[in-house]
């Protein structure tokens, strides 16, 4: 049984006597290695690298106690033995505050007798342990670090403990006082909006930060300015309880073909059953972007996990990219295999040859099959910009693979039908071109359209060209001409929105024979060159319209009226 130790001891001597427990100052990991002990010590604050946990001058200032039982007694003690390093001030440091020790023994003590038993041990294995499932945790820390979480308390507030409980992936409980903010473990995926609900908290959607990290503000009411005996204390003490969603996972993976390297992030929502077979939608970055922006701009998540659906962020890499140092935002190179991250949306023979872009995205979908449960007359693409004339290229070269398309800010088949709305013919052309390109494989592939007239990058009169072409496209893979067939050429239906506080918009739709919709355009007279809605963060200007419907939103809208089978009852 321990009864005083000079504060002077370092780490690694202190781990190596039997009589002496030496461990982090988390009462969860204290419990795992306890034995029968009066006081347990915590040597040093956090240190980073073994030169500097086994440092006695780094470490030799450090020393604190927590003490479960006679913490008198021990004070009296180091008194006694008291050495340089070691200072005791009962009104300063967080583990000097005067009602520390009766804390822990009313209300800690009863949890360390009760789980004294089997101890780890080897030390070196705690830094080893992952988080419990659920877990509860009690500290007068200003800043709270434990298992990943993140807790800041109120600066006005005085030292007294602040209690977690019920901690888990889904929520959390918190027992203090005063405004405290919580960031929670990297389990989320990034850009993915969580809807956090509670008491204290303001109710609604949270956006994970890259690091697939949630911060939000709980309000434990006013914040205690005294440091009070623990029943009074505790009779003070605002409980709040948090929820949030479970959240949904990125993955990364790679793959190549003789074009280059490629590589895509997958997000499976949140409820996914691999019993269940599951779509998926293609999202295809554009110029001088990257999937990554994407992930966190463009808004997929939150109606993925609300419609059970994954995204696939297909990308390449690309000799001579550069990402400054803290900066979000990735550096094009003029060169490499993607000047400017362009896709080549021109390259007709990557589907015979197995080689290129199209044929590298298409075996992104194929590894997505062999890791998830797909859901393969359900797969979708959508791009925008560069992507969107991708998404046009895929239409015609895979119609049997991709059940429906969104073409967002861009144009029809190939990159010659963003500049040809004013050769007269030309849409036939491209659309026979089209047509041809399909093949045995020939299809009618539904798609969405949408389009802001401001758009100074792509002209909108690109985007009527695109519906003309591929409605053409269609009448042919009917078995009409281009101009007669079972598609005409122009709308059935036109309706009118408005975002509140922000953009009008017009969706004209397009119908088959039967009467079932084959197409939609949207029309934002006020967006330019953007991805419609999506975030409202200032970081992610540069490539989204929030005040635009989410095209996130209209896009699935759309694509869950579609099967590679043909419309669903919704459609028609």
């Amino acid at each position: 049984m321990v009864t005083a130790m000079s504060a002077a001891l370092p780490v690694n001597t202190a781990a190596d006597r039997t009589d002496v427990h030496a461990v982090h100052n988390d009462p969860t990991e204290m419990a795992a290695n306890l034995n029968e002990v009066e006081l347990a010590l915590t040597w040093g604050q956090t240190c980073g690298t073994a030169e500097e946990c086994t440092d006695p001058d780094l470490l030799g200032g450090y020393g604190f106690e927590q003490a479960c039982c006679n913490n008198w007694a021990y004070v009296a003690q180091l008194e006694r033995v008291r050495t340089r390093e070691y200072v005791h001030e009962p009104t300063a440091g967080g583990h000097s505050w005067p009602w520390w020790q009766l804390w822990l023994e009313v209300n800690h003590g009863e949890f360390l007798r009760d789980h004294l038993a089997d101890p780890v041990a080897d030390l070196a294995e705690l830094g080893q342990l992952g988080a419990p499932g659920e877990f509860g945790h009690r500290s007068i820390d200003e800043v709270v670090d434990i298992y990943g979480w993140t807790i800041r308390t109120d600066e006005t507030r005085a030292t007294e403990m602040l209690e977690l409980s019920a901690v888990t992936t889904a929520g959390l409980a918190l027992t203090g006082s005063g405004l405290t903010t919580v960031t929670t473990p990297p389990s989320h995926a990034p850009g993915k909006s969580v809807t956090v609900r509670g008491t204290g908290v303001d109710d609604g959607p949270v956006v994970a930060d890259d690091q697939g990290r949630l911060t939000f503000d709980v309000d434990l009411g006013a914040a205690n300015t005294t440091s009070l005996p623990p029943a009074v204390a505790a009779a003070s003490a605002v409980t709040r309880t948090v929820s949030f969603e479970a959240a949904g996972t990125l993955a990364h993976r790679s793959l190549d073909n003789a074009r280059g390297d490629y590589h895509y992030y997958l997000y499976t929502p949140a409820g996914y059953d691999s019993s269940v077979p599951t779509p998926v939608q293609l999202v295809i970055h554009g110029a001088n972007t990257v999937a990554m922006e994407q992930v966190l701009a463009n808004g997929h998540h939150a109606v993925a996990d609300r419609e059970g659906f994954m995204v696939l962020y297909p990308d390449f890499v690309n000799e001579g990219d550069t990402k400054p140092e803290g900066g979000e935002s990735t550096i094009p190179s003029l060169v490499g295999t993607h000047p400017g991250r362009l896709w080549d949306s021109n390259d007709l023979t990557s589907r015979a040859t197995g080689q290129g872009d199209a044929a590298a995205i298409v075996a992104m979908v194929e590894d997505v099959a062999s890791i998830r449960t797909l859901d393969r007359d359900r797969v979708y693409v959508s791009g925008m910009s560069s992507g969107g004339m991708m998404t046009s290229l895929l239409m015609g070269l895979y119609p049997d693979v991709f059940a429906a398309a969104g073409i967002i800010g861009s144009c029809g088949f190939t990159a010659a039908a963003c500049v040809a709305e004013d050769v007269q013919g030309l849409d036939e052309v491209i659309a026979r071109a089209a047509h041809e390109a399909m093949g045995d494989h020939a299809r009618v592939v539904p798609f969405v359209q949408i389009h802001g007239l401001q758009d100074a990058t792509i002209p909108p009169s690109a985007a009527d060209f695109s519906i003309r072409q591929w409605l053409m496209t269609h009448n042919l893979t009917a078995g009409g001409d281009t101009t007669e067939g079972p598609f005409a050429l122009e709308p059935a239906a036109r309706r009118e929105g408005i975002v509140p506080e922000g953009h009008t918009y017009t969706v004209d739709t397009y119908l088959d024979a039967d009467g079932c919709v084959v197409a939609e355009a949207w029309t934002i007279p006020q967006m330019g060159h953007y991805w419609p809605g999506g975030s409202d963060d200032p970081t992610w200007a540069e490539w989204t319209d929030h005040r635009a419907p989410s095209g996130a939103e209209a896009t699935w809208a759309f694509f869950a009226q579609h099967t590679l089978d043909g419309p669903t009852t919704e459609a028609c």
